[in-house]
């Protein structure tokens, strides 16, 4: 193919073609960039929902963590509840046990009148005794009894020397 164009005519076809393959390559270059915009802006919003996510799952667990202590600080509060309760069953003495470590102590011609166990292990106990010296020796064995502690007899049980009506406290160990 003979080209018989002239000079000024092959110039301005190829300046059109140039314009045309500058034209095709920006508009290549656009669609890219804007293919790129929207692919940072899609990454973008992707991450901002999983940081918003991880924000709200950070959010609840610290919601739970709390609750969760208080949960087991209430555990630890009625674990020692629990422990002090075991304690005083263990150092609780039935009523049996008591009546037992005081009439191991009478003398021949004493018995116990009433008998009261307050809450906190003080007893109150009265009696009858018929001379002064078995109530002495009561005292002395309940002195000695590990059972009993601080036991006090008031000055009013040692004024008849027969036919006593005594009294007494103790603590209970």
């Amino acid at each position: 193919m003979i080209n018989l164009l002239p000079a000024s005519y092959k110039n301005r076809l190829r300046l059109e073609e140039n314009f045309r393959l500058l034209l095709i390559l920006s508009t290549a270059l656009g669609v890219f960039l804007v293919c790129l915009v929207l692919l940072f802006f899609t990454v973008r919003v992707y991450l901002w929902g999983e940081i918003r996510g991880q924000e709200f799952l950070v959010a609840s667990l610290k919601e739970q963590s709390s609750a969760r202590s208080e949960e087991l600080k209430n555990i630890q509060e009625l674990n020692a509840e629990l422990l002090a309760i075991s304690g005083l069953y263990e150092k609780r003495l039935s009523p049996t046990s008591i009546l037992e470590g005081i009439s191991s102590h009478l003398k021949q011609g004493m018995y116990v009148s009433s008998l009261n166990i307050a809450a906190r292990g003080k007893i109150t106990v009265t009696g009858f005794a018929n001379v002064r010296e078995d109530l002495f020796e009561f005292r002395g064995d309940l002195q000695k009894d590990p059972l009993f502690k601080n036991a006090y007899f008031p000055p009013s049980n040692w004024v008849k020397p027969a036919d006593i009506v005594f009294s007494f406290s103790a603590e209970l160990q």
